[in-house]
């Protein structure tokens, strides 16, 4: 998809593993330490590629079925509002007044 590509509305990714998704994968509730010692969340590559191109929905099947959902522009509005603020403007206006300063 290239970088500065939010996709489209309508694409979506499907995809299946043999696996269960691993946390560098998912990165669902997972966090990190920064060097001062700040707790973040951590990002596996599902949720980057979901903010790298926010209008793209994934959905994830693991081997026991369990299914695992992400939309940048829903999921991260606020980590997408750096590379995508017209975006974020558009499906969410609060949130974009909160982080604009408006």
């Amino acid at each position: 998809m290239g970088d500065g590509n939010p996709g489209q509305d309508t694409d979506y990714i499907e995809a299946f593993s043999e696996y269960d998704v691993c946390p560098s994968c998912g990165g669902v509730n997972r966090y990190v330490f920064d060097k001062n010692g700040n707790k973040k969340p951590y990002l596996g590559v599902i949720e980057q590629f979901s903010i790298k191109h926010p209008n793209v929905t994934i959905v994830m099947y693991d081997s026991k079925g369990r299914k695992l959902i992400r939309k940048g522009i829903d999921d991260f509005p606020e980590l997408v509002f750096k590379q995508y603020p017209e975006l974020v403007k558009q499906k969410h206006p609060n949130i974009y007044k909160k982080l604009a300063g408006s």
